[in-house]
């Protein structure tokens, strides 16, 4: 008998090779339109980056060449032979301004005036006003060819009369303020405009030649006065440097104790300085000025802020 032999139906494998094929295609369709709809998964995440990379550029270049705020630290600077005058501003996010001159930094306030170019700053010490003025103001230029702040100074206080000096001193800052200042006429008063250049600038100190420290004495005192609650404390540093703070005012300068009186002194306006003196003596973590003033040892040079209420 003849083997028998296994012969496919030709219209059989066809259709089961259809279907399988058909089977593959539909497959592989799933899964290229799995793919497709996976793919504009990172269009989101690329948009979102492209747009931060924008915003980091606009926001650098605003910076750069736009951005006309007032934060910051503006100096305005007189180099004479015979004396150099240096005054700064420095204005903070929290509307706080320091105005500082030699070794003294003024503390205050500033804000700016609605529907007009000005700013108001104001500053005061032990209950008298120092500062209490309307500026008109302009910022210029950009960080690569310099940043300067205008100011039309319409009540002299840029150029501060200074207890230390003079007369014949303050005569001098008159001339200085017409020689360097842009300066009109209105109404039959002179205003001045002065250019604030952006830096900042450390302040002045004359120290003692003849310096010795007395241990008793250096470190930090806190003074209270209780009638007030107006408080500040001193800092006597071991290489003779003494520094005051109160909130509203930062004075440093060179110190020189001997014999139970300390010699001070803080630069004024021009690098000019004078030398004052107090008496002093310490017990224990109580230090007497002038047979008067007590202050007591603490470890923090700005233990005043806590004190104030």
């Amino acid at each position: 008998m003849p083997s028998e032999t296994n012969v496919g139906n030709p219209e059989t494998d066809t259709v089961q090779n259809n279907g399988d094929a058909s089977a593959d295609k539909n497959k592989n369709g799933k899964q290229k339109r799995k793919r497709s709809k996976n793919k504009p998964i990172g269009t989101p995440l690329l948009i979102a980056t492209i747009i931060f990379i924008a915003t980091l550029i606009f926001f650098g270049v605003w910076k750069c060449f736009f951005d006309t705020g007032i934060i910051g630290s503006w100096t305005f600077k007189i180099d004479q032979t015979e004396r150099k005058y240096t005054y700064n501003f420095t204005f903070e996010d929290d509307n706080v301004m320091r105005f500082n001159y030699g070794g003294r930094t003024f503390i205050g306030k500033y804000n700016f005036v609605d529907k007009a170019p000005q700013i108001h700053i104001y500053a005061s010490n032990l209950g008298q006003t120092f500062i209490d003025a309307y500026f008109d103001y302009e910022i210029s230029g950009n960080i690569f060819t310099g940043k300067h702040l205008t100011l039309t100074d319409r009540t002299g206080l840029i150029f501060p009369p200074d207890e230390i000096n003079s007369e014949t001193d303050e005569q001098d800052l008159v001339k200085l303020k017409k020689k360097f200042a842009k300066s009109s006429e209105e109404d039959g008063i002179r205003y001045y405009k002065l250019t604030f250049e952006n830096y900042a600038t450390e302040p002045e100190i004359k120290k003692y030649d003849d310096f010795k420290a007395d241990d008793k004495l250096v470190g930090t005192w806190l003074y209270k006065d209780e009638a007030t609650g107006y408080s500040y404390t001193f800092t006597f540093s071991k290489d003779g440097v003494l520094e005051q703070l109160s909130s509203e005012m930062d004075m440093i300068g060179g110190y020189n104790p001997k014999d139970g009186k300390c010699t001070y002194n803080f630069v004024a306006a021009g690098g000019t300085t004078a030398d004052f003196d107090f008496k002093y003596s310490v017990n224990g973590k109580t230090l007497t000025i002038d047979d008067d003033f007590k202050l007591t040892k603490t470890d923090d040079k700005y233990a005043y802020k806590s004190e104030i209420k």
